[in-house]
């Protein structure tokens, strides 16, 4: 078991330090989309965990929070229902464990069932529950667009630098959030 976790920590790093397209074939994309997922999802537990300081007051008065447990669980089983699948195929073994159990951590910490009691409105925030939405928002839009109206036909989703927008995105996303 530690082995397997040694390995899974090894794959996702490599993943994430990787520069080109990931081959569909071998289980990578859905393999870093069940782990994005799943970091998604666990993030978001966490936001429900800690509302006053990790979400925007702004957005909290916008949206319902049933629809974000309804949009949550569906995520939390999408990125498992992957990850399992590529566990049972033997795609990615490592890689699939990670997703799985950052899934199963999020589940284990309340998952979309974490109870959301009164908090004081005036702390200070970083504004998670936007990065999240955003990202997920971002991406959906983005790669519509782009399997739509390709620029370029045979440029796949997880293409040359994708981590690096990644980065990017994440760190454009939280440096405004936390100011």
């Amino acid at each position: 078991m530690l082995r397997a976790a040694r390995h899974g920590c090894r794959d996702t790093l490599a993943l994430l330090r990787g520069h080109g397209p990931i081959d569909r074939a071998q289980g990578l994309a859905s393999g870093a989309f069940a782990l994005g997922l799943g970091i998604l999802c666990l993030l978001a537990v966490i936001a429900f965990h800690f509302p006053q300081y990790l979400t925007t007051p702004m957005l909290r008065a916008q949206y319902s929070v049933e629809m974000l447990r309804h949009l949550l669980f569906a995520s939390m089983l999408a990125a498992g229902s992957i990850a399992l699948f590529n566990l049972v195929t033997g795609r990615r073994r490592s890689l699939a464990l990670v997703s799985l159990a950052t899934v199963l951590t999020a589940a284990a910490i309340g998952g979309a069932w974490v109870p959301v009691d009164d908090f004081p409105t005036d702390t200070p925030y970083i504004g998670l529950d936007w990065f999240i939405l955003d990202l997920l928002g971002s991406t959906v839009l983005f790669v519509a667009l782009e399997r739509v109206f390709p620029l370029y036909r045979e440029q796949p989703v997880f293409r040359q630098e994708w981590q690096a927008d990644l980065v990017y995105f994440a760190m454009n996303h939280f440096l405004v959030g936390v100011a």
